[in-house]
């Protein structure tokens, strides 16, 4: 069985369904000739023909030809750091459609060419607000951006884009604009490709913060760790949205390490001997064989979407993995307002990012303290609550204006079909080709030292 919601008048015709059962047979229902479906060349023995017009479907009623309305964008940012990610919020109505489709684009003031990549992605519906998330990319360009346009669609295909450059004044977006930083206010740019690398490094001032990138190259050789050792300079490596940050001062050891990470999915359907928790979930972040670090790393992962969605954005843990057994090396880990899940460590391995608790008996040692990542967190949960009231402040001051809405009934005619086939095990596919006779027009501070 199948349910449908025609919301347009016209005529719909049902131009397909399929029939298959669990042993993989199937058979094609169509007014359409065998010749149209299959080609000239084919010839089925499960298609079979029903008369032309025998299944068409006439609605009548009202169109809904109104499009939707924009009525407020609360962008709560103003500074971010590049890279990272950010939630903004839109409010649209319609008439008719309750859940719109929402979309927005972001642009640099004055760019010319190509000025990097800020991707913006509808995320859900909450407390009567759309959500999106602007995705800043490392190769962003520092300067003032801001929302271009606001495009809402409803259900039948009425929409309406909103313009910082609409010449309409009722189509004409207010501009919400906000800066990007660089994530790290860094005194020297360079790469691991870089020829001079060290000897830029020992250029640089003793406060001196040097951004590489290792994207091409995920070596670090010894020398970099070497030339950092005991001074006050800050080396940060970003390859894939992953960042380690070593400031000199805590290197130990010198030695040549590779950034590589790869991090994948696990949860307690297939790890239920880890966790208490029938739902928990977590990121394997699988590093390098490097072992001991030259010293203490500050690791940030960019939290991205995917991620957010999976795992969550507070209350995460973070545990080194040893051959079944578990060493604690940070609690409360939320996303930082800058977009990242950060924690210290001091070695490479396998470790687990979730949102469970790993079993006690597998726990082995706690190292929260020692590292230091109980202090961060205490730093990033201070900063992510106070940039939450901020947001609920404004919220309040914004809905104490807002004008009260006068609901608008309408005369649409909605008409629900239902297709049911009773043969035991047999399912039902049925494509509507939807031909109508009658259409009507529709996203840091600097690196912590």
């Amino acid at each position: 069985s199948g349910t449908f919601t025609l919301r347009s008048p016209g005529v719909y015709k049902l131009e397909q369904f399929q029939l298959s059962d669990s042993n993989g047979n199937s058979s094609t229902y169509t007014y359409k000739s065998n010749k149209e479906v299959y080609g000239y060349f084919s010839n089925s023995d499960s298609y079979f023909e029903f008369e032309n017009g025998i299944y068409d479907i006439t609605v009548t009623g009202t169109p809904d030809t109104e499009e939707p309305k924009l009525d407020k964008v609360n962008l709560p940012v103003t500074k971010v750091s590049a890279p990272t990610t950010f939630d903004f919020y839109i409010e649209a109505s319609d008439d008719v459609t309750e859940n719109l489709q929402v979309y927005a684009s972001i642009t640099k003031e004055n760019c010319e060419g190509f000025c990097g990549n800020i991707t913006v992605n509808t995320l859900w519906k909450k407390d009567g607000r759309y959500v999106l998330n602007a995705d800043i990319s490392q190769y962003v360009e520092p300067g003032m951006y801001y929302i271009n346009t606001v495009s809402i669609y409803d259900d039948v295909g009425n929409n309406v884009v909103y313009s910082v450059d609409s010449t309409e004044s009722k189509y004409k977006l207010e501009k919400y604009s906000f800066e990007v930083v660089q994530d790290v206010k860094s005194d020297v740019i360079t790469s691991t490709t870089s020829g001079d690398l060290t000897n830029k490094i020992d250029k640089a001032g003793d406060n001196s913060v040097i951004s590489d990138d290792t994207t091409n190259s995920t070596i670090v050789k010894k020398e970099v760790f070497d030339s950092i050792k005991g001074t006050n300079k800050t080396v940060s490596f970003e390859t894939s949205g992953v960042r380690w940050i070593f400031n000199g001062k805590d290197i130990t050891s010198p030695k040549q390490i590779d950034t590589k990470v790869d991090i994948y999915f696990v949860d307690n359907y297939n790890h239920n001997d880890v966790w208490d928790q029938e739902s928990a979930k977590a990121l394997v972040i699988k590093f390098a064989q490097n072992g001991h670090l030259p010293g203490k790393a500050l690791i940030r992962i960019k939290a991205d979407y995917a991620f957010r969605q999976y795992l969550g954005s507070s209350g995460l843990s973070l545990y080194y993995s040893d051959n079944g057994v578990f060493d604690l090396i940070s609690t409360g880990i939320q996303v930082s307002n800058e977009g990242f899940y950060e924690f210290y460590i001091d070695h490479n391995s396998e470790y687990y990012l979730t949102n469970g608790e790993v079993k006690k008996e597998k726990v082995r040692n706690n190292y929260v303290e020692k590292l230091g990542n109980d202090k961060l967190n205490e730093e990033i949960n201070k900063e992510v609550e106070e940039n939450e009231n901020i947001i609920v402040e404004d919220n309040k001051e914004d809905n104490n204006q807002k004008e009260p809405v006068q609901e608008e009934k309408t005369n649409l005619l909605p008409l629900i079909i239902i297709a049911i086939v009773s043969s035991l095990g047999i399912g039902a596919f049925i494509y509507f080709g939807i031909i109508k006779k009658k259409i009507f027009n529709r996203k840091k501070k600097n690196a912590k030292k």
